[in-house]
């Protein structure tokens, strides 16, 4: 969500794609087994929502479509935002307030003015708390990140 805002970039779909480890079924000395998807279970959901670009929105939606996920052990997570516009085409919505787009937009901007200032991990969300060095940063293809916007 970081990057969207830096970016000037509203989103307003979501896309998530789990792949879990093999059945204890599954035949490992099979020669197709060597690709990772072969013979591995996997999970889709595709999600619309009103345009966003904070990250309380997006985990929000992440962790209600989450509850509908097998309950088997992941071994790829992939998240993929669509319908990214710019901030000038976006479409205004009569409910920001219910969904509490206001409040957290504001608060969005506060955590990436802190940050900016005292440093990219400064203010973050209290869930990813002992997670936080989990997963750093990685560089996908082409795309080197900004690593200011961790």
């Amino acid at each position: 969500a970081v990057r969207l805002r830096k970016a000037k970039l509203w989103t307003s779909a979501m896309v998530i794609y789990v792949l879990f480890s093999k059945d204890k079924n599954s035949k490992d000395g099979d020669s197709k087994g060597y690709w990772m998807h072969h013979d591995r279970p996997v999970w889709e959901a595709s999600l619309r929502f009103p345009s966003c670009q904070d990250t309380m929105t997006l985990v929000n939606v992440f962790q209600e479509a989450w509850k509908d996920c097998p309950k088997r052990r992941p071994v790829m997570v992939s998240v993929a935002l669509l319908d990214l516009m710019p901030e000038n085409m976006r479409n205004m919505t009569l409910f920001d307030e219910m969904y509490g787009g206001e409040k957290f937009d504001r608060l969005a901007h506060v955590m990436d003015s802190v940050n900016a200032k005292y440093g990219s991990t400064t203010l973050y969300l209290g869930g990813i708390h002992d997670v936080r060095n989990a997963a750093p940063p990685r560089i996908a293809f082409k795309s080197i990140p900004d690593m200011n916007l961790k």
